[in-house]
């Protein structure tokens, strides 16, 4: 069995000593062997740093260091050889020697390992490593254990499909067992943590008197960040049977291991498909690598793809249409040189979040696909074209052997179903299809006038298309385990496949088809992982096509290595082998694969597609830039005018301007391209920063005095991304400039009229007053602006925060607006005011102030009264919160012109409008109760309601009962609700349903049904149980056998269930069963 070095090696640095510093103790450590290809000496450097000599070799400084001396230098010297081997070419035979001056010992040193790494094919990703290990090295090494026990040894690398692949040896510490794995340690595996790379490989210890008993052991594993090597912990044990020269393990000294490495290329390591194989591959979605197989297959067939491009798809909406979206997904698949997405398409297709992550079967998918793209060819320039292609016919026939008579029907197809379990070849899978059925004894046929017949039933092919789905059947039903199962069953097949044999009449010519693609599933009944084997020219030239992966294989990975078959490398549940291929005949080799040129292509179709792609790609640039840009939205008098409550600004006015500005911008060429965009100069606008107060309010303040006009908007701003400002606009524009603005003696101020008599607020503008100014100053310029008589008496209000309105007196210590700031909103009205003028509003009484009146702004809610069942807007009532919910009702019924008391009210979700609870007819919530808790200013919420036939004091006595009517057939043909007494008699709710489903004179019977059960059977004479739950019948007519049951007779529940007993689902019946 098949391990990973670092599951079966303990090598954890963790696992050392805390003072392992300042220890030498007898092990190796094993991570730095495995980094630098032999023992790493830094932690016996640390402890002798002074005894180094120039060349790096440790001198000895007295007899007590003199072992530990010999065994690091022993280990530099190894280090040395083998830094020296890898920028060198080796044979099996070279050796490379270091001198050791004043080490005391002057011999070379032979060379402790040797690699030879072939590259057998540089386009499939297959090599072969030969490594020449000393068996000296795995006895010397362990003199020197420095952290871990284990010795690890690795091979130079072999570079395929980009990544390094070693041989890696490990001796465990007394251990007489030598483990061999394969190792694939990328560099750049810090810079991809998530990189993976399939292979399977071929490893031997090679025996140098009888090649034939090597011992080799096979592998298939992926290779990730976290396990990076597989292999074998005990390959054979190391004694003196295996040291003797005349057994052949060891020759001069050395062993001979050998692996051959076929790996795949790798994911998520930046492989780049289209410079490897010309091609590119299909993002995955979640679980739509089987789509991603068939889409690659359809593009492939050339002829299919040409007439793809040729229906007319002017005019379609590319979120909707999915002849565009393929359109679209072949020509990137054609131009792009990345992978590319297939989102458009699965959004045309109509599909969830729930569609993309559930895997579907990839035969159903190719037949739906076919069937939609064949219809909508219809009546347009390439209008049969996938029938030509891909349909081929059979004749399906009964032939009486004792008689002379036989029944024939000609039928098409589009693929052919073939059964793969115990058949060993492809063409047994023909021969069984075709191989007739026998109808026999109980099974005869009937032949009409003739009787019932001995005969064979079975079905002749006619005619094969010129592009041929062959879907194995690699799952069948068992009925042992009501499950599918997968086959694993061995069946070949071949590249080229003579159907000669099989057509009813057999042509002049052989009938020759080529393999195309195969679809490979990897996995069991329960899910799995689909990738593509495609030879797009049917000249042995294969590729993988691994969702956005694409690489060059060798023929014997695409076909003989997905025949099926349990093998050493796979275990019983998770098996890889082909479930779909596709083959093209010879005859119709030229068109079907013929290249698609730029002119297959409509001029329309391509401008089309250029031109989204380039609006994609500003969108995308402006999704990376988003963070150099921020928002900045203008308010101006204009969009004040809208707001007749509180404040200026609200969460929910979208009048306003929105820029979207660069945030290194300076503020005084930001600017000029405001005025430019109001079509006024810097002189006649001014910049107001609108900030939030305390209490939620919006204000305009006055520029931070520190910022120029050279600083950024950004710092202008606070670094908000959404920054909210005023703009200040001179009215009359040819009249000069805005006034000057001193912030040391003058104040924005913004004002607001309350005309009492029409119980409204207007605004009216903003001002610029100074200070110290009065307000007996200010109340002739006010009274003016609000349409009054200069001498009017005013009252003054200050907004300062929601719900918070303070009145400000005219005349004492506080009569002026020194105390003020810019950005305050001052509201007036008249001080004197006839009573009688005041206009009544319906459901709300008069506010005598502008006090009262924003208060009672605050009380108030928007509330929209939508019917439950009917789609429209409903209607909007403004509430306050006080208000109780007999007087809501009673408001809603004027309205509706009903009853209140039939109108039943519900509350609903926050964000959709659905039912939550219904709201007692006895209630005394207040509004705000029966609303979202999340109850905001100006926010507006919904209260669902229907009607109903009695009253809703009534109703609280009533059960509520939902009547699903069956049909002969057992399923529910329609339904209502009826309204009913908790005692009430089956006989009147028979006789309510009768007129509800329009039934006649039938007997009638109810099931009370739970968990897809029957529990109660309801007749005519019975009652309803008071607490029936769920309070729900089916009502169901009775079959004239079963209204009079004999006691030789039964009433038989039947339930539908699922696995087991206890998962029922469906709905219920009754059958009649007699006894004998």
């Amino acid at each position: 069995m098949a391990d990973s070095a670092t599951e079966r090696i303990s090598s954890n640095k963790e696992n050392l000593p805390e003072d392992n510093e300042n220890i030498v103790s007898e092990s190796v450590d094993s991570d730095k062997i495995n980094s630098s290809n032999c023992v790493d000496t830094e932690l016996a450097e640390d402890i002798v740093l002074d005894n180094c000599s120039e060349d790096g070799m440790l001198r000895r400084r007295s007899s007590d260091d003199l072992d530990l001396i010999e065994r690091v230098n022993h280990s530099k010297r190894l280090k040395i050889a083998i830094d020296s081997q890898s920028s060198s070419s080796h044979s099996p035979d070279s050796k490379h020697a270091c001198s050791t001056p004043d080490s005391g010992l002057t011999s070379p040193v032979l060379l402790p390992q040797e690699t030879l790494t072939t590259l057998n094919d540089e386009f499939s990703g297959q090599g072969k490593i030969e490594f020449f290990l000393p068996i000296d090295s795995l006895n010397s090494l362990p003199l020197i254990r420095i952290g871990s026990r284990d010795i690890r040894i690795t091979s130079d690398p072999l570079s395929l499909r980009e990544l390094p692949w070693r041989i890696l040896v490990v001796k465990k510490y007394m251990d007489r067992n030598l483990g061999v794995f394969v190792q694939c340690d990328p560099a750049s595996k810090s810079e991809y943590p998530q990189w993976s790379c399939q292979a399977r490989a071929n490893v031997s210890l090679i025996n140098y008197v009888d090649r034939s008993t090597s011992i080799t052991r096979e592998l298939y594993y992926e290779f990730t960040s976290r396990t990076n090597d597989w292999g074998y912990a005990s390959m054979i044990e190391i004694n003196s049977t295996f040291l003797d020269d005349k057994v052949g393990w060891v020759k001069d000294g050395r062993i001979c291991l050998e692996a051959t490495v076929v790996a795949d290329a790798p994911h998520a390591m930046g492989w780049d498909s289209k410079l490897h194989s010309g091609f590119v591959g299909l993002r995955n979605q979640g679980a739509t690598c089987y789509m991603n197989s068939m889409l690659q297959s359809l593009f492939f067939t050339n002829i299919l793809r040409r007439a793809v491009y040729q229906m007319p798809t002017q005019g379609h909406d590319t979120n909707l249409s999915v002849a565009l979206a393929l359109q679209r997904l072949f020509y990137e698949l054609q131009h792009s040189d990345r992978a590319v997405s297939t989102k458009k398409l699965t959004r045309a297709f109509g599909w969830k979040t729930l569609d993309i992550l559930m895997q579907h079967d990839v035969q159903e998918m190719c037949r739906v696909l076919l069937d939609n793209l064949e219809a909508a060819m219809k009546n347009t320039c390439v209008d049969g074209t996938i029938p030509r292609y891909l349909e081929g016919k059979m004749e399906s026939y009964i032939k009486c052997t004792e008689i002379d008579y036989m029944s024939s029907r000609e039928e098409t197809f589009f693929d052919i179903q073939l059964n793969v379990k115990g058949l060993s070849h492809i063409s047994d899978s023909f021969r069984d299809y075709i191989a007739p059925e026998i109808l026999d004894e109980d099974n005869k046929y009937d032949a009409g006038d003739h009787g019932f017949q001995k005969a064979e039933k079975g079905v002749y092919f006619l005619k094969f298309p010129p592009v041929l789905h062959l879907h194995l059947m690699r799952f069948q039903f068992d009925p042992q385990t009501n499950l599918n199962d997968k086959i694993n069953d061995r069946c070949e097949f071949p590249d080229r496949l003579d159907l000669t044999e099989f057509l009813k009449e057999v042509p002049d010519t052989p009938l020759i088809y080529y393999l195309h693609t195969i679809f490979v599933h990897t996995g069991d009944n329960n899910g799995g992982h689909y990738v593509t084997y495609l030879n797009p020219n049917c000249d042995d030239n294969w590729f993988k096509f691994d969702d956005e992966i694409v690489f060059r294989c060798s023929k014997e990975e695409a076909i003989d290595n997905n025949f099926g078959g349990q093998r050493e490398h796979h275990n019983n549940r998770f098996c890889t082998n082909a479930y779909m291929l596709v083959y093209i005949c010879e005859n119709n080799m030229k068109d079907t694969i013929k290249t698609v040129s730029e002119q297959d292509i409509p001029q329309y179709l391509h401008q089309r597609i250029e031109e989204e792609k380039q609006v994609e790609a500003q969108k995308r640039k402006e999704r990376q830039e988003a963070h150099l840009y921020m928002r900045v939205d203008v308010y101006t008098d204009k969009q004040f005018e809208h707001n007749h409550g509180f404040d200026l600004v609200t969460d929910y006015v979208d009048q306003q301007l929105s820029l979207v500005v660069k945030k290194d911008t300076p503020f005084n060429h930001f600017h000029v391209d405001l005025a430019s965009h109001f079509e006024c100069t810097v002189d006649q606008c001014r910049i107001w920063p609108i900030r939030v107060r305390y209490g939620d309010s919006y204000r305009p303040t006055a520029q931070q005095s520190h910022l120029t006009d050279e600083s950024s908007v950004w710092d202008h701003a606070e670094q908000l991304n959404n920054w909210r400002i005023y703009l200040e606009i001179l009215e009359d524009k040819e009249t000069g400039t805005l006034p000057s603005f001193d912030f040391k003696s003058d104040v924005l101020m913004f004002l607001k009229f309350f005309d009492v008599y029409a119980q409204t607020i207007t605004y009216i503008g903003s001002q610029i007053f100074s200070i110290n100014a009065p307000f007996s100053e200010l109340s002739p310029l006010l009274s003016k602006l609000a349409g009054l008589s200069e001498d009017s008496e005013l009252d003054f209000y200050e907004e300062v925060s929601y719900g918070q309105v303070v009145h400000l007196e005219r005349e004492g210590a506080v009569s002026s607006i020194n105390e003020l700031t810019d950005g305050d909103t001052l509201c007036y009205q008249l001080a004197q005011f006839d009573v009688s003028r005041i206009t009544t509003l319906p459901y709300r009484n008069p506010m005598m102030s502008a006090k009262y009146y924003l208060d009672d702004i605050g009380m108030r809610l928007n509330i929209t009264f939508k019917q439950v069942g009917v789609e429209d807007f409903g209607f909007v009532l403004q509430l306050r919160r006080d208000m109780r919910y007999p007087e809501m009702a009673v408001l809603v019924g004027n309205v509706l012109d009903v009853d209140y008391q039939k109108i039943q009210f519900f509350r609903s979700t926050y964000y959709i409008d659905t039912i939550t609870d219904d709201i007692k007819h006895n209630s005394t919530s207040l509004v705000s109760q029966l609303v979202s808790q999340r109850c905001h200013k100006n926010e507006e919420y919904t209260i669902l309601y229907r009607f109903l036939d009695i009253p809703l004091s009534e109703l609280a006595n009533m059960l509520q009962l939902k009547c699903n009517l069956l049909s002969l057939y057992a399923t529910v043909e329609t339904t209502c609700q009826l309204y009913v007494d908790k005692m009430e008699l089956c006989e009147n709710v028979f006789g309510r349903c009768r007129t509800q489903f329009n039934l006649g004179t039938e007997t009638l019977r109810a099931f009370h049904v739970t968990s897809s059960r029957i529990t109660q059977v309801y007749t005519e004479k019975d009652k309803l149980v008071s607490n029936l739950r769920p309070p729900a019948l089916n009502i169901d007519r009775v079959p004239p056998d079963q209204v009079n049951v004999t006691e030789r007779q039964a009433l038989v529940q039947v339930v539908h269930f699922n696995k087991t007993i206890s998962n029922c689902f469906g709905v219920p019946f009754l059958i009649l069963l007699n006894d004998g």
